[in-house]
């Protein structure tokens, strides 16, 4: 290794933790000049990552609650190996790296070092200082050099140190010289943070054990383990549908009852000091009870103050206005005869609804206070808007590879839209650049991922998309999408007049349900909701990052303001049978950025699923349209009826292209059966009657059925092949494991995968065929 990379939002984070940093520093030093196990796999403990790129010599560590989201941080560089480097001094190297990391810390943010370092700026526009704290150090001095791309708003800084040594001409020349690779060393570094660039594994418990274990200290309160332990949900292998309704009609006080169905470790939660301590971040898959423990956890707070205390105000953000219809009836079932005294503490509402209550919009000036519709709409919009700057000038796609494949497959258009409405969200709107389209277009900063990987043509046609789309929103539609008035609202709560009024209208607690839903511009917002005075921020987020959309990378929430949060993982999906755990497990681990050694491996917990050997449960199968079939739809509609046969209630045909649709909602459509197709998340329908469903994997998260059938995850269509742009074909594979895995994990008993004639699985169904995990 030549380099090493640290964020400047990681270095602050360490400089108090000395113990860390020597084991740290310890745990660089191991791994040698080659990279030792970081040359095959990545090391993530909690929110600490570090990756090398054997071809640059970097190695890149930050902590991932810090980053970005754009694809640009700012980054300080050692040097590793050679001369003047921090290796050259074995003896003083600990103290060497303390100091840069202070170096690195002030100067990335523009501030002036202590002048008991003795700061000295050179001609060559170098800087040296001395080498660290005690009498050794204190005769040796390291050097460095610094960087800038962009201004203002959009300015990022880097710096790279070298030394120690005793000659400042020596160190003034060396990193003069460093100076002027900063700009390759920066872009391998930020290669390495967008995730999606590395096909390397995670590496075991085996990689670095010492820091494993200073880092765990400091993601794990010193009772963290005895408050909350494993968080798992406790499910009996045989429980029914009418069991299940049994328990969506518990109260509060049914749930805490010693015989019911929560595990030990929600009771704890629930009786710890949980968000009254730290933000609390909940991750699970589907079916773990990330809801319940919301909900839950809301109510206990309303319950404890009901005997005398101060009543807290609580907010519950749910991303729909189904979500939103299902959170107010579970309130009130919890609550019983409490609900209409304790309710008026509770806010219920959709993120859009209550940004348009705050900014005082008539119904008529948003698009919906429905998140799932808004962002539909939004998003017909925007393919209206790239089709409409194609149509205008057709010879500028043939000026660009990627365009002009775009335009070639509507299923493509349709991915690249949803990327390029995030794109219009963050990237323009976020910076606020709604009217500058020259410093998008020319910006040196990355204004997200995407934006790192166009060209100046391309970038030029997005923005023209953008005024497109905004004309027709903002002008025909005379209306705000979610992001304008989320951007209005954090504008407002930064006021002086907001910080006063926050101390008696803030909110005691924040509950965000499905926050992976919610992009950067209404994330900002969480933090500024809650009551000043409070230390911490009192929320607790509920995700399931799996379901985010298009793996677009965002901000962490630790850069949006919410600090110190403790994650909470909810390890069983109790709905399925083991085999489908190991298969949605395997689809799962094919993801580069999700989930690295500290994800729950649920097939581990045999104990808490459907076993295998239940009545109606199959190994995951599948299934080629026979040669003789006519079309797609009637062989789905064949392996339906077959279901029904053995007596499989409710099953859900998930559709991953839109080629297959029609075919397959016209033949059960017209076929005898109890149909229905899903077009909202949240849809509610009775649980305990036949059904057969269609549904896209957009609108499937939060359901369960007995069986699931996946149609379109041939090769070539799901993920569809990309070309010459490395970031949407990145970020299209990674969504098709987020889909996959969704989808799988949506089922209790059978999963089945129909592949049309002609066909071949894609590469991720064909190795876990190959692994075993699917016949």
């Amino acid at each position: 290794m030549k380099y090493l990379a640290i964020t400047r939002n990681l270095a602050e984070w360490l400089l108090p933790k000395v113990g860390l940093i020597s084991t740290l520093h310890a745990a660089i030093d191991s791994l040698g000049c080659e990279g030792g196990d970081l040359k095959e796999t990545d090391f993530l403990q909690d929110a600490i990552r570090i990756s090398f790129d054997e071809k640059t010599g970097v190695c890149a560590l930050w902590h991932t609650d810090y980053v970005s989201g754009t694809g640009a941080e700012d980054w300080g560089f050692l040097r590793l190996s050679g001369e003047l480097s921090l290796q050259s001094e074995p003896s003083i190297a600990k103290e060497v790296f303390e100091r840069s990391l202070y170096v690195i810390n002030q100067r990335l943010q523009g501030l002036l070092l202590d002048g008991s370092v003795i700061h000295r700026v050179w001609d060559n526009g170098t800087h040296t200082l001395l080498a660290g704290r005690g009498s050794v150090a204190h005769q040796l001095s390291i050097a460095y050099y610094e960087g800038m791309q962009g201004e203002g708003a959009l300015l990022n800084r880097s710096c790279v140190i070298v030394g120690p040594d005793v000659v400042f001409q020596r160190l003034k020349e060396l990193a003069f010289s460093e100076g002027r690779n900063l700009n390759r060393l920066t872009a391998s570094a930020n290669a390495l943070v967008q995730q999606r660039s590395t096909n390397k594994t995670m590496a075991g418990d085996e990689v670095l054990p010492k820091l494993r274990e200073a880092i765990k200290g400091f993601f794990e309160s010193a009772n963290q383990e005895s408050l909350f332990g494993h968080v798992e949900i406790k499910a009996e292998s045989d429980v029914t549908s009418r069991e299940h309704a049994r328990y969506l009609a518990y109260s509060y006080d049914d749930w805490l009852h010693p015989d019911s169905p929560l595990g030990d470790a929600k009771r704890r939660i629930l009786t710890s000091p949980n968000i009254d301590a730290q933000p609390l971040r909940i991750l699970g898959p589907g079916g773990s009870g990330k809801t319940l423990l919301m909900l839950l956890l809301a109510v206990s707070k309303i319950k404890a103050a009901s005997t005398g205390g101060v009543m807290p105000r609580i907010l519950y953000v749910a991303h729909s206005k189904a979500m939103e219809a299902r959170v107010e009836e579970r309130f009130e079932i919890l609550l019983g005869a409490d609900f209409s005294r304790l309710s008026q503490n509770i806010v219920v509402t959709t993120l859009a609804e209550y940004c348009r209550n705050q900014l005082g919009l008539d119904m008529q000036t948003v698009l919906d206070t429905d998140g799932d519709a808004a962002k539909e709409f939004q998003l017909e919009r925007v393919v209206d808007a790239l089709v409409e700057v194609g149509a205008a000038d057709s010879a500028r796609l043939g000026d660009s590879a990627l365009l002009k494949q775009v335009f070639s497959d509507k299923r493509l258009l349709r991915l690249f839209s949803q990327m390029v409405l995030v794109e219009i969200s963050v990237a323009i709107k976020g910076h606020g650049l709604e009217h500058d389209k020259k410093r998008y277009v020319e910006s040196e900063k990355s204004l997200s991922i995407l934006h790192s990987n166009l060209s100046t043509h391309e970038r030029e046609f997005i923005f023209d998309a953008f005024l497109a789309y905004h004309r027709v929103v903002f002008e025909e539609y005379s209306a705000l999408d979610p992001d304008d008035i989320a951007i209005s609202l954090a504008g407002r709560l930064r006021t002086p007049v907001w910080q006063l009024r926050r101390k008696r209208e803030g909110f005691d607690y924040v509950f965000v349900d499905e926050a992976q839903l919610f992009n950067e511009n209404e994330r900002r917002l969480f933090s500024l909701l809650t009551k000043s005075e409070i230390p911490h921020v009192p929320i607790a987020l509920a995700l399931d990052q799996a379901q985010a959309t298009y793996g677009q990378s965002s901000a962490g929430l630790s850069a949006l303001g919410i600090t110190g949060i403790a994650n909470e993982n909810l390890l069983s999906i109790h709905r399925s049978t083991e085999s489908i755990a190991k298969l949605a497990f395997f689809v799962i681990q094919k993801s580069t950025e999700l989930f690295g050694p500290d994800f729950p491996d649920f097939t581990k917990l045999a104990n808490l699923m459907v076993p295998d050997s239940h009545p109606l449960a199959a190994k995951p199968a599948i299934e080629i349209q026979n040669p003789e079939s006519p079309d797609i739809g009637r062989f789905v509609l064949k392996r339906v009826r077959e279901l029904r046969k053995a007596n499989t209630r409710q099953i859900a045909v998930i559709c991953y292209s839109d080629v297959y649709w029609k075919q397959i909602e016209s033949n059960l459509a017209d076929a005898e059966l109890p149909f229905q197709v899903i077009s909202e998340r949240g849809a509610k329908f009775p649980h305990d009657q036949p059904l057969v469903s269609l549904v896209k994997p957009a609108f499937v998260g939060g359901q369960e059925f007995d069986a699931v059938i996946l149609v379109g995850l041939e090769s070539g269509i799901m993920p569809p092949i990309i070309m010459d742009n490395l970031a949407m074909a990145n970020a299209v594979e990674q969504q098709a494991v987020r889909d996959m895995y969704l989808g799988i994990t949506r089922a209790k008993y059978r999963v089945m995968v129909v592949i049309a004639k002609g066909n071949m699985p894609n590469k991720i169904i064909q190795h876990a065929k190959e692994a075993g995990v699917i016949h």
